[in-house]
């Protein structure tokens, strides 16, 4: 009887829980959608607007450059191998995960299944036109300001479109649009850039190449023409995102609403990215005991092959002898 009651009040806290979730998640989407703006920036098309001469001014005059280096912000997590999974996470762009730094334009983690923004300044060494060529694996986009003011960014190149998966090795045109336009810009002046970057699986990179004024070859851009401002990431996404701080703070204040969601509600609503295991390639080795035929198997991996590990392969020999101790040939 007591088991009884005890599993009853289990039921009735189990249905408890999932009308809370309910709840929760009604009274979330309410407040999204009572917030255009906050809707706008997860629906995320990036569509830049126009920011007033005041703020452009602010930008320009009270940042605090830290010189030789790009920021960088990465997402975990984001399946699917399209740019587009990237730009619809409701987790991008305020809620990163991780951020670093790097010294050029080249970015590379190793990893899969992820996003990365990359932001900052260009500073050119002299006056004249520039040429800008992406190369990503996977879809990446290069957007850059070239009037020097963040009002300005607009796309310049990009791999691969956001509805499709895309890649382009250095040194390698696959798209049209990995080339930009010329752009006139002059020395000692800075111009905002930020490229987007999503990477599915296999290799990973991100890597923006330019042609100098009187040059005729594309190089990696150093770190002495590159550098980012502790300010540049809120007011990049305040000003062009049009997230207002009303919409943010209201957004911020309410986190009692998410201690009511459960494992199976988040589970429901956020994807997961799905493992699958390595093919098996054809049989390559024979292994002879008594009338059968045993062979081994190669499976492909990312990894180096085990045959290439010393330690590895004196596991599986001592293996195979203590087999054949027991089943003599």
């Amino acid at each position: 009887m007591r088991s009884l009651r005890i599993k009853t009040l289990f039921q009735a806290l189990d249905t408890v829980g999932r009308v809370l979730s309910v709840m929760a998640v009604v009274l979330i989407y309410n407040q999204v959608k009572e917030n255009p703006s906050v809707s706008e920036l997860n629906s995320l098309d990036l569509k830049r607007t126009e920011v007033v001469s005041k703020t452009t001014s602010s930008v320009k005059n009270n940042s605090v450059y830290n010189h030789g280096k790009l920021a960088v912000q990465v997402w975990p997590n984001i399946c699917g191998g399209k740019l587009w999974h990237l730009l619809n996470s409701p987790f991008f762009p305020r809620f990163f995960d991780e951020s670093y730094f790097i010294s050029q334009t080249r970015a590379v983690l190793n990893k899969s299944n992820y996003g990365q923004r990359i932001y900052g300044f260009l500073q050119p060494p002299e006056t004249g036109y520039y040429k800008f060529v992406l190369y990503s694996d996977d879809g990446s986009e290069f957007w850059f300001g070239s009037n020097g003011t963040l009002a300005s960014l607009k796309l310049a190149a990009n791999v691969a479109s956001r509805e499709k998966t895309g890649r382009a090795p250095v040194g390698e045109i696959h798209f049209d649009s990995q080339i930009s336009e010329d752009f006139l810009l002059e020395k000692g002046n800075r111009y905002p850039l930020e490229i987007i970057h999503l990477q599915g699986t296999d290799a990973d990179f991100v890597e923006l190449h330019w042609i100098r004024p009187g040059k005729h070859f594309l190089e990696v851009v150093t770190s002495e023409h590159i550098s980012h401002s502790v300010n540049f990431q809120s007011v990049f996404q305040t000003a062009n995102f049009k997230v207002e701080s009303k919409s943010q703070s209201s957004l911020s204040t309410r986190p009692y609403l998410v201690t009511f969601l459960t494992d199976s509600t988040v589970e429901r609503t956020l994807s997961t990215c799905s493992y699958t295991l390595p093919a098996p390639t054809k049989p390559d080795v024979a292994r002879f005991h008594g009338y059968k035929t045993i062979k081994e198997v190669t499976v492909v991996t990312n990894d180096k092959d085990w045959r290439g590990n010393t330690e590895a392969r004196e596991v599986i020999d001592r293996y195979m002898a203590g087999l054949e101790k027991i089943f003599p040939k």
